[in-house]
């Protein structure tokens, strides 16, 4: 990783900096890339990880999509050239706002973590375009409930609503009503 010539360069550099061997980074992806697509998964890279742009280029030169947690890494990533087509909207808390940047900009899916976020999202696109969604289901919370929790009356979303006051949401129920607008919904489990 480090050489003589490059311990040399370090000295001339003020600290503090950060120091990215992107031959090591190259050599990661590619093991990556190998591994996914003997299944067919897609790679999608955690936009808040890093922005610095020759780790980005280097990573969006594998193919890998962008995993965004909020409306400015949606941003960030298709300004920076990675497809819509593979760009998610992850995370909790997208504000209506966030949302309809990220519908506008016609991205690949969100990553909805609530029922309650579903219902938002979906009033949301109507007048726009269908978009697929993701629905984070906990493993723990279907062996053990098979309802999802939510806090009541808040059009703030929030994954972690288990605490307190919260409404309980029948699995079927709530999917059969988002189901009403959505062209697909892919079910992953997260425990």
């Amino acid at each position: 990783m480090f050489n003589k010539n490059t311990i040399t360069r370090f000295d001339q550099l003020e600290t503090p900096f950060y120091y990215y061997d992107l031959n090591i980074l190259s050599k990661t992806l590619a093991a990556c890339r190998t591994a996914s697509s003997k299944y067919g998964f897609h790679v999608h890279y955690a936009m808040k990880a890093n922005f610095n742009p020759r780790v980005l280029d280097t990573i969006q030169s594998y193919g890998f999509g962008a995993d965004c947690v909020s409306g400015n890494e949606v941003k960030a990533a298709i300004e920076h050239g990675f497809g819509k087509e593979k760009v998610v909207f992850a995370g909790v808390g997208k504000s209506d706002k966030e949302i309809n940047a990220a519908l506008d900009a016609d991205i690949f899916c969100f990553n909805a973590e609530s029922v309650q976020e579903l219902f938002i999202i979906n009033d949301l696109a109507k007048p726009k375009t269908k978009k697929p969604i993701s629905l984070f289901v906990s493993t723990l919370m279907l062996t053990r409930t098979r309802t999802i929790l939510l806090p009541p009356g808040s059009r703030k979303t929030n994954s972690a609503s288990t605490a307190g006051n919260c409404r309980m949401w029948p699995m079927p129920s709530a999917l059969a009503q988002t189901c009403n607008f959505w062209a697909s919904i892919s079910i992953l489990a997260r425990r």
